[in-house]
């Protein structure tokens, strides 16, 4: 079954149910996994269906993956979390549900804690239990994002994503097939830039034109590039890395356009969704500076600067960001507590208000 296209706007559902169970007050952290996967699902009904068309039927928009037959477990992706186990739970079920994926590998950073139960409870409900990997980091360190899965090395196709980006099936099939194209560069869809100014190097977070850097928060590369970063070449560059807590990323695109002598591809994702506004490492004051500094240093050890281009799948757009907390708390909260099919019945339901997204 091939894409369906997407339309111009990007439309979510929010949950607005005002009458609760005391088990589900009981249980909030279940009740924020549930509201998070449904509304994927629904926001995924948005993206797949035809504008000014409605959905054909329910079983497609709760989980019926779109992926065409001769792309099927072509892939696996490696999913990184830190202490946001509602959202992790969500978005490993929404992607364990795409056929393109033989297996979602959960790289659980908080090293003080155990895995958490509802994410456990969840991938059993919704039966991904067998297609997702829980890989416990001994370790708080960035680099473990670039950590191969040693049973799927007969795989080239690796995504890398936050545990906060939501990317509906239609764009992670077209991030597939740009990399399809540009199988020696990093596909992705977050990107960013850098300019010489003077003998100094800056990172530009808001490119308008040309870009030589894909973020973490979601792209696709091969295989090849997550042991290349492994190797005893970059042991130095890791070390930095965690040292800063930061910059995994510009290393990785460095050491790739350092290899490949190509710049990475940016595709354009019409709903992509970063859940991480209020957190992540860009919030602290220090952030731009620190990028700044990674940039000097990292030209400095690899001896050559990045790749700018202007190659791209579609246009420019900004990052579209969840910005309040009420907002990002109706994208977590329904779906853990109803089976699939009580979900169906629940989908037209009077408890869902659609809304655009900038009013969040």
């Amino acid at each position: 079954m091939g894409a369906r296209p997407l339309p111009s706007t990007f439309i979510i559902s929010s949950c607005i149910n005002s009458t609760m169970t005391a088990e589900m007050r009981k249980n909030k952290r279940r009740r924020n996994v549930v509201c998070l996967i449904f509304i994927f699902s629904v926001a995924y009904c948005s993206l797949s269906s035809s504008p000014g068309k409605e959905v054909q039927d329910n079983e497609t928009i709760l989980g019926e993956s779109v992926t065409p037959f001769e792309d099927s477990e072509k892939c696996y992706i490696i999913l990184s979390g830190f202490r946001r186990p509602s959202t992790m739970t969500a978005l490993a079920i929404h992607y364990a549900r795409m056929n393109i994926f033989t297996k979602v590998i959960l790289s659980w950073g908080a090293v003080d804690e155990n895995v958490p139960r509802v994410l456990m409870q969840g991938l059993k409900r919704h039966k991904v239990k067998d297609k997702v990997m829980i890989r416990r980091e001994k370790t708080d360190d960035l680099n473990n994002r670039f950590v191969p899965s040693s049973d799927l090395m007969h795989i080239d196709c690796v995504f890398i994503a936050d545990d906060d980006i939501l990317i509906p099936e239609t764009g992670v099939l077209l991030t597939y097939n740009a990399w399809k194209d540009h199988r020696s560069q990093i596909v992705g869809a977050f990107p960013r830039g850098h300019k010489d100014v003077g003998e100094r190097i800056q990172y530009i977070p808001d490119p308008e034109t040309e870009y030589s850097i894909i973020l973490t928060k979601f792209f696709a590369t091969s295989a090849t590039h997550l042991l290349s970063y492994g190797s005893g070449k970059m042991t130095k560059v890791r070390n930095y890395v965690r040292q800063k807590m930061n910059c995994e990323d510009i290393a990785f695109n460095m050491m790739v356009s350092k290899l490949t002598k190509l710049p990475p591809v940016y595709v354009h994702i019409p709903g992509k969704l970063d859940l991480g506004a209020d957190a992540g490492l860009y919030t602290r004051p220090s952030h731009a500076e620190a990028r700044h500094e990674c940039l000097r240093w990292m030209s400095e050890e690899f001896g050559e600067s990045l790749i700018s281009t202007n190659i791209q799948y579609a246009h420019f757009t900004k990052d579209v960001f969840i910005h309040s907390k009420s907002g990002s708390d109706k994208l977590i909260g329904s779906i853990l507590s109803h089976d699939k099919e009580e979900d169906s019945t629940l989908l037209r339901s009077s408890i869902f208000e659609t809304i655009s997204i900038d009013k969040l």
